[in-house]
C-alpha cells in the first residue's frame, strides 16, 4: 500500500511539475496495477473495466449537463426579465455555489485516491466478544473520542472562569469543561447561577446535522449529565442554603420543546435544547427525591466531531425559572463568543 502511494505521488509531482495536466485518479489506479504486475496477484478485471468506462463517460456526461445547464438558461432569459443589478447578484451567488461545490467533490475523490489503498492493511484487527464483533472501523472510531479538545466557549463577559476542569467528568470521550458562579448583586441567595461551558468529542457523528440531538440522547442514556453536575451541586451547596449530597442527585426531563431560536445580531440560531429538573434523593420523602432545582442545557454542534455545550443551574425559588427559562442573556453572549 506505501509503495503504491508513493509510485502514484511521485508521478503526480514529476507532472505537476513538468506542467502537464495529471489525474490522481490514473496515478492511483496505474500504481496499483504496476504493483499487481511486480508482485504476480491478479489484476480484477471487472473493476478496472468499471473505472475505466467512467473515464470515458465522466467527460461526456459533464458536457451534456453543460448542455443543458446552457439550454435552461437562456430559455428562462426568454421568458423572464431580471434587472441588470440582480442578474449580477445571481451569477456571483452560482460561482460561489459552483465552487463550493467543485471543492469538495475534488476534495473527496482526491482523499478517497490517497487513503483507499490503505484500507485492506488496517493495522487493527476485529476482536470478537461472543455473538458481538467490533470491527476494525469501529475501533478506529473509538480510539477517536481520546482525541485532544479544543477549548470551550468563553465568552469576555463572563470573565475568568471559577474552575477549568471538572474531576467528575467521564474520562471517555475527551471533553474540557469551564465553570462559572454568578451570584446577585442584592445578596439574594436563590438567585445564584452555576454556567459550564463544555466542549465534547463526538465520536459517533462527525457532521452538524442531528449530531446535537443525538449527543444528548446518549448523555441521557449512559447518566454523564450526573457525574458533571456534582461540580455544580458542591457549589450550589457554597453559596445557597442547600445541603445538597452531590452523590445523590438525579434529572427528570421537562417535557418541553427540543429546539429554541436564539437571535444574536439579528441573526437566528435554531439549537437543541433540554430542561431537567434537578433532584435530591436524599430530601423530601418521596422515592423519586425533592426537586432543589432546575437544568437548562443548550448544545451547538460543530464540524469534526465536536459539541459545545451550555449548561445553566439555578435552584428552586430562582426568578429566572419562571420569568427566563431559556437564559435568553447568557445563551446569546455564549452563541456570539463561538
Amino acid at each position: 500500500a506505501f509503495m503504491t502511494a508513493l509510485s502514484a505521488a511521485c508521478a503526480v509531482f514529476s507532472m505537476t511539475k513538468s506542467g502537464l495536466p495529471v489525474s490522481t485518479s490514473q496515478a492511483i489506479v496505474g500504481a496499483i496495477i504496476g504493483w499487481n504486475f511486480f508482485s504476480y496477484n491478479p489484476t480484477n478485471n471487472a473493476v478496472l473495466t468499471k473505472i475505466l468506462s467512467t473515464w470515458v463517460m465522466c467527460p461526456i456526461l459533464s458536457g451534456i449537463i453543460a448542455i443543458v445547464l446552457i439550454k435552461s438558461y437562456r430559455f428562462s432569459c426568454r421568458y423572464f426579465t431580471v434587472h441588470m443589478v440582480l442578474s449580477d447578484a445571481y451569477k456571483r451567488i452560482a460561482l460561489i455555489v459552483a465552487g463550493g461545490l467543485g471543492a469538495y467533490s475534488l476534495g473527496a475523490n482526491n482523499i478517497a485516491n490517497v487513503v483507499g489503498v490503505f484500507i485492506p492493511v488496517q493495522p487493527v484487527p476485529s476482536l470478537s466478544f461472543g455473538s458481538i464483533t467490533i470491527s476494525s472501523t469501529q475501533q478506529l472510531l473509538l480510539l477517536g473520542g481520546f482525541v485532544p479538545i479544543s477549548q470551550p466557549i468563553s465568552p469576555d463577559e463572563w470573565g475568568q472562569p471559577y474552575f477549568i476542569e471538572n474531576p467528575n467528568a467521564p474520562i471517555y470521550p475527551a471533553s474540557q469543561q469551564y465553570t462559572w458562579v454568578f451570584t446577585p448583586n442584592d445578596g439574594v441567595v436563590l438567585d445564584v447561577e452555576i454556567v459550564q461551558s463544555i466542549k465534547i468529542r463526538t465520536t459517533h457523528q462527525f457532521g452538524q446535522f442531528g449530531l446535537a440531538s443525538s449527543s444528548l440522547k446518549i448523555g441521557e442514556t449512559l447518566g454523564f449529565q450526573e457525574g458533571r453536575l456534582q461540580q455544580a451541586v458542591e457549589l450550589l451547596n457554597k453559596e445557597t442554603y442547600f445541603n445538597i449530597d452531590p452523590n445523590e442527585i438525579s434529572l427528570v426531563e421537562i417535557n418541553d420543546k427540543p429546539k429554541h431560536t436564539f437571535v444574536v445580531d439579528g441573526e437566528s440560531h435554531e439549537l437543541d435544547i433540554r430542561s431537567y429538573e434537578l433532584r435530591s434523593l436524599t430530601l423530601g420523602t418521596s422515592a423519586s427525591g425533592a426537586k432543589v432545582g432546575e437544568v437548562f442545557c443548550l448544545a451547538k454542534p460543530n464540524y469534526g466531531g465536536e459539541l459545545d455545550l451550555l449548561v445553566v443551574v439555578r435552584p428552586i425559588g430562582h426568578p429566572g425559572l419562571s420569568s427566563d427559562r431559556y437564559a435568553e442573556a447568557l445563551a446569546v453572549q455564549w452563541i456570539s463568543a463561538d
